[in-house]
């Protein structure tokens, strides 16, 4: 959605919903600011429009909100920019964002992700996850996010192989169902993903080679190790070669498998 707000006599825009929460926590955009919007009447003060608060001032003395995380660290661990505090864990990204004229990636609070043990839950309609490494929970810039399209389908499916593997792949692209999500992830983690992907592959290729090998020269185990190896890559490619997995869909609700440790625990509990 493109947003509209005022500077002064002045009228700036449009941005997008990530610009605008990047302007509201910096403060650019303040509670009386006059916004709009195609889904308003008119222009209004920031603090009648629904769609989000200016973020929470913190609540002890001699703490300040980075601006990047979100997180409150003491004043003594962090530095004071003109956008705002920024904590020393922080600092790097924030100073290469200026160094390289990109967007400061401003801490966007607002998030409907939900920690589920080892999953996180979002609503299938317009899921939103916050703006740091879904792998490590660093902050990530704006070139590093990404909009996937992830799939479902009840396992319950897969049993039709036993029928046809073409009957499995048509009733899979008929019944799958999709989650769209802006997905952050640093550099570093994606390599990683990447790495995961190509020892699949190879695991799949060798294992191929020796099936057939041992099979076509009569030697059974050894054709039984070429399929345990290429289960194994195909393990490897479903668990560690996908940035993240949908698990589980229902009532309007996507469980998704594959984050960090870290980025589940910067999540509010499910219910």
């Amino acid at each position: 959605m493109d947003w509209y707000y005022s500077e002064g006599s002045n009228r700036r825009g449009p941005v997008d919903d990530v610009q605008f929460q990047q302007l509201v926590a910096s403060g650019k955009i303040g509670s009386d600011t006059l916004v709009w919007n195609a889904t308003l009447p008119g222009w209004q003060a920031f603090r009648t429009v629904s769609s989000g608060e200016p973020p929470p001032v913190p609540t002890r003395d001699g703490w300040h909100r980075c601006i990047i995380l979100g997180q409150e660290f003491p004043e003594n661990q962090m530095v004071r920019t003109e956008h705002g505090w920024v904590s020393a864990s922080a600092k790097d990204t924030y100073f290469q964002s200026l160094r390289e004229g990109l967007a400061i990636p401003v801490h966007v609070g607002e998030t409907n992700a939900r920690r589920d043990g080892k999953k996180f839950v979002v609503p299938v309609a317009n899921p939103k996850l916050p703006a740091r490494c879904v792998k490590t929970n660093t902050p990530v810039g704006v070139g590093e996010q990404k909009e996937k399209n992830l799939y479902w389908v009840t396992p319950w499916i897969y049993l039709s192989v036993l029928l046809s593997l073409l009957i499995t792949l048509i009733l899979y692209l008929v019944l799958r169902k999709k989650i769209k999500l802006t997905v952050s992830m640093t550099a570093q983690a994606g390599r990683k993903v990447t790495l995961s992907n190509c020892l699949a592959a190879a695991l799949l290729a060798v294992g191929l080679f020796v099936m057939i090998g041992g099979f076509v020269n009569d030697a059974p185990v050894v054709g039984v190790l070429g399929i345990l190896m290429m289960l194994g890559g195909l393990v490897l490619a479903v668990l560690k070669g996908q940035t993240l997995r949908v698990t589980r869909m229902e009532n309007g609700e996507a469980w998704i498998a594959g984050a960090g440790p870290e980025f589940l625990a910067s999540l509010p509990a499910y219910r």
